[in-house]
């Protein structure tokens, strides 16, 4: 009995650390649930800016080696082996002559062979922005 007990509390421990974010075997979700951007364990809570020539090049059906490859590591913990990785990322837009920077959240999910699925982003700051598309994928 005693295992099984301890088996729980870390099995609760490691899920803790995830958005909550409800996924199918299949890599998808109907309502993917975000971060507090205030969470981000990466640049002490900065976020970063990406390549956009990267982030134009992910696709459905990438290993994590690859994604990791293209834009880092999640910024976020999600636990260990997660079925999600969680960024904050910066781009810098231009408003007819100043310069603005929009802050979205992005979300990966991984079905059950850990394979990339589906893409989410979640703009932050303007809360209305618009952030990139993922080739396939139009932000929520």
């Amino acid at each position: 009995m005693k295992p099984l007990i301890i088996f729980g509390v870390l099995a609760g421990l490691i899920s803790g650390c995830s958005t909550g974010t409800v996924i199918t075997k299949d890599g998808t979700t109907e309502q993917p649930k975000w971060h507090k951007v205030e969470k981000v364990t990466l640049n002490n809570d900065a976020g970063t800016f990406p390549n956009l020539q990267s982030l134009d090049q992910l696709r459905e059906g990438m290993t994590k080696d690859q994604l990791y490859e293209l834009i880092g590591r999640p910024q976020y913990d999600d636990g260990w082996r997660p079925h999600e990785w969680n960024y904050l990322f910066h781009f810098t837009t231009s408003n007819q002559s100043e310069n603005n920077i929009t802050t979205c959240q992005f979300k990966i999910l991984f079905d059950q062979n850990m394979v990339a699925r589906s893409f989410y982003w979640n703009p932050i700051n303007p809360q209305n922005g618009i952030c990139p598309i993922v080739k396939g994928h139009i932000p929520l």
